[in-house]
């Protein structure tokens, strides 16, 4: 029991029943200025990774969390997924810059992102042979002249600097599985390449991961599929657009695969519900559960809609059809 009035507020607040939160955005918010609409070719990469955070930053000056923020209380031991993808990509940088081998364990040493005890060493050296094997994949690709971009996709502009190796194509890599987002900013760069090019034949571009090797050839029209993209990202930054790109892919993904077999166990939209819903077996969260796709989608009762659908299919059909995988 207390005479606290302060106390008083805080109970009976407490057992007042709650109301849920409505949506995030109650309307489409006003076009931003005209100038807005010359965009830069790592704007739409940013965008297309994720719309959700974009549309945050640009009209709220909000950046939300990325993943898990809460501070370890303990010493690692081990190297966790993300260290030992930051150190995978580390090496490989550091060794096409040409430095030397026992400098960068130096430097890691220096840095404290080694764990520890022998353990520690034993998966710094798995880390490293990964990085290794990656490099021989890899090669030495060797720079060449940056290319400008200067595209009138009216109503937008598109500006930006392409880094073409010597043969002319571009080339992309990810020390690790290849993520959605990653497909898509080379396909961006490959279409500005395209288009400066006035569709002309042009090298390939290629993005290596350690799963597939990703091949963009030619694409017919590709200031069309732009100026899609553009629209897309004009849209995105007026209200929340319901472009997700691990789940927009996996439901595309299906949808191909049920067009060249009627055995699929699994309807497109049930690939992308599980690809936004995460599983518990094995461990994987899920894209819906970003902060960012939370805050922007709150009280939706269902953010993969027909829309979703629809962008969807807008933006990863061309890029389905004009990509070739091949496995590592």
């Amino acid at each position: 029991f207390s005479f606290s009035q302060e106390n008083a507020v805080a109970s009976a607040s407490a057992i007042r029943q709650r109301v849920p939160a409505g949506p995030f955005l109650a309307a489409p918010l006003a076009d931003l200025p005209a100038e807005r609409r010359e965009v830069t070719l790592q704007q739409l990469a940013d965008f297309l990774r994720h719309p959700a955070r974009c549309f945050l930053r640009e009209r709220f000056q909000l950046d939300a969390p990325r993943g898990d923020t809460q501070l370890e209380d303990q010493e690692p031991l081990l190297l966790d997924r993300r260290d030992g993808f930051d150190v995978r990509t580390d090496r490989v940088a550091w060794s096409l810059a040409g430095g030397d081998s026992k400098a960068f364990v130096a430097r890691l040493t220096a840095e404290g992102r080694i764990p520890p005890g022998e353990a520690g060493q034993l998966e710094l050296q798995e880390e490293l042979q990964a990085a290794d094997a990656f490099l021989r994949r890899l090669g030495q690709p060797q720079p060449g002249d940056p290319v400008p971009v200067d595209l009138d996709l009216a109503p937008f502009r598109l500006r930006g600097t392409l880094h073409p190796c010597q043969d002319g194509g571009l080339l992309h890599y990810r020390c690790a599985k290849m993520r959605a987002s990653e497909a898509l900013a080379l396909w961006i760069e490959h279409l500005a390449a395209l288009a400066t090019a006035l569709d002309r034949a042009i090298p390939e571009s290629r993005l290596l991961t350690d799963n597939v090797t990703l091949h963009f050839g030619m694409v017919p029209d590709s200031r069309s599929v732009l100026r899609t993209l553009l629209d897309l990202y004009w849209n995105g930054l007026n209200r929340p657009v319901p472009f997700f790109p691990k789940s927009s892919l996996a439901f595309v993904e299906a949808e191909e695969k049920a067009k060249a077999s009627s055995r699929s166990r699994k309807t497109p939209l049930e690939s992308a519900r599980e690809a936004w819903a995460g599983s518990e077996m094995p461990p994987s969260p899920g894209e819906g559960e970003d902060p960012a796709y939370r805050l922007c989608f709150r009280g939706v009762t269902d953010p993969l809609d027909t829309e979703f659908e629809t962008l969807a299919r807008a933006v990863w059909a061309p890029v389905l059809a004009h990509g070739r995988k091949v496995d590592v």
